[in-house]
Formats: structure tokens, sequence, C-alpha cells
């Protein structure tokens, strides 16, 4: 949420954050980013100091604009996996909504062949302790052919709602010294925010399964592992394989996260090395392809090479204690 103002007290940032909220939620887009646009205006609206003295033609606007919001996300629950995902509101189970059951149901009938789905699924079963269902979309997640993570989807719809938020709105908002707020920035952050999963809840599934969980568990880490194109996936998918699997897939686990890491750890700081232009490419990138070839990009474009070097194992530094 790097992308909301850090301090209350910030009466016109705030405000000018919210007007950029506005303006994508009242732009053209797709049910994606209606969804994830539902699930952060009371976020943003949140950092106002006070909501209650907003203009009254905004607060109108914005009052307008969530209804419409919320119409079409309610219409886009019976078709879209993703808006789903997005919508289950389920954990933790204390607060677990009505509607959570039948949208669970609902989401695992549209999820096809896609495990990432079956995934989430299996985690918000382990959220409310329902072991029958953990078993079942572990089952459906280790037989679908493909993995396709949400955040790659939330952030390209994101992305092309957030381009047509005038420039005016964007040089209005402050970012910290050497950044910039821009269309890509805040996609990114919001994707993050809204459409990554309870990875606790996947790991916590997979953590110390016997019999048939624990062959689908092995399964599902290998797609995570090789399959996705998100480090956070790679990390918890080789995080299981290392429980579960054998030598020969713990090795091959071991590989793909140093790579990914490597590339994460090339990129952490591109601000110093990117330009504004590369910067647009990186997030075209992101959004056509995913994470990691957007990492790879912004690593060819800063002269990194692409592999590790031999001998670098991707583990944290230790640094000695005086």
């Amino acid at each position: 949420m790097a992308a909301v103002p850090a301090s209350a007290n910030e009466g016109a940032q705030a405000v000018a954050s919210l007007n950029v909220q506005l303006a994508a939620a009242e732009a053209p887009g797709d049910l994606v980013s209606d969804a994830a646009l539902f699930k952060l205006f009371p976020v943003v609206l949140g950092f106002q100091p006070d909501p209650d003295s907003l203009d009254p033609a905004l607060r109108s606007r914005v009052m307008a604009a969530q209804m419409a919001l919320g119409e079409r996300v309610a219409g886009g629950l019976a078709t879209d996996p993703t808006v789903l995902a997005l919508e289950l509101r389920c954990p933790p189970a204390a607060k677990a909504s009505q509607a959570c059951e039948a949208r669970m149901d609902r989401l695992s009938g549209l999820a096809g062949d896609n495990a990432y789905h079956h995934v989430v699924l299996m985690g918000t079963a382990t959220a409310l302790g329902d072991h029958g269902a953990v078993l079942e979309h572990a089952r459906r997640a280790a037989r679908a052919p493909d993995y396709h993570h949400d955040i790659a989807t939330v952030f390209s719809s994101l992305y092309a709602r957030y381009s047509q938020v005038p420039e005016s709105m964007w040089q209005a908002l402050r970012a910290p010294e050497g950044q910039r707020r821009s269309p890509g920035v805040e996609a990114m952050a919001y994707a993050a925010a809204v459409a990554l999963p309870h990875y606790k809840y996947i790991f916590d599934a997979c953590r110390d399964p016997a019999g048939e969980l624990r062959r689908h568990c092995l399964d599902i880490g290998r797609k995570m592992t090789h399959g996705s194109g998100v480090l956070l996936d790679i990390e918890v998918g080789a995080k299981i394989v290392a429980k579960l699997g054998g030598e020969d897939d713990q090795a091959k686990a071991r590989q793909k996260l140093r790579e990914a890491r490597w590339l994460g750890r090339a990129v952490a700081t591109p601000e110093d090395s990117l330009d504004a232009a590369q910067w647009d490419e990186f997030f075209a990138i992101y959004a056509r392809e995913g994470e990691l070839a957007a990492m790879r990009y912004a690593a060819t474009a800063q002269g990194i090479a692409l592999v590790p070097p031999t001998g670098w194992t991707g583990e944290p530094e230790v640094r000695p204690t005086s």
C-alpha cells in the first residue's frame, strides 16, 4: 500500500489520491479492475483526515462511483473467477461473510484448468478449518494442468484503468525522493494489496500432510515452483517441495528458487538504473507476461546477467555481530 499517503495529516495529498482513484473508477474498464477498485475505495477514503469535510460534489461522485462499481462486481461474480477470488471474503473464519460458502462453490466450478484458483480455495478451506474441503480442493489443484496467478491479470487491468487518469492528477501527487507516482506504480502497489492470496493458509494446508493430501501437496508445490511467474509463489512452492519432495525434486526447486531470487535481487531497486521509458516498458511487459518476464527485462536493461553466478546460493547474507 506504498502508494497511499503515509500521513493522515496530508489532507491535500489524501484528496489528490482519492481523485486519482475516482478518475480510474469513472474510466472505461473491465470487471477485474472494477473489483479491485471497489475493494480499494474504502481504504483510500480511510486516509482522508476528515471524510465528512469532503466537498459535497466530490462526495457525490465517490458514492456514485462506488455504487456503479459494486453493481458491476455483483454481476461479475457469476462468471469471472478472478473477480470471485478477489471477493471471497472468507478468512479469518470469525469474519466470514454469509456469501463465503456460495462463492467458494462458484469459484470451484469456474476454476476449470487453472490450478491457482483451486490452490486459493484450498488455502481458504484451511483458514475455515474444513478439512474435507482442503482435500477436495487440493485434489483439483493437483489435477489441473495450468497455473496462472491472478496478480498479473489484476495488474494489467488496473494499469489500463490508471493509464486513463489525466497526467495533471499524477503531477499533483507527491512521492518519496527519486520515485514517482504513475499508472504502473499505482497498479503494482494496489494489485499486490488486493490480489495476493493468504499464503500462510496455503502453506499450512501442506505443512504436515499425510496420505492422499501429501501427494497432492507435492504436486501443488511443483506447480507453484515451476509453473508460476510470481516470485512469492515460487518461494512458497519451493518450501512445500523441500518438505515433501525427494532429492531430485528438491534440487530442481532450489535451482528455480535461486534463479528467481537472483532476478528479484537484481531489480530490487531499479529506480537508480531504469529511465522513464524503461519503466514504461517494464510495466508493459508485466501487464502482458507477468512478474518474472518484467524482472528479466529490467535485469537486461541494467546489464545484469539473467542467471546467478556460480556459488551464489540465493540465501540471505548473515552479517557478523560485534
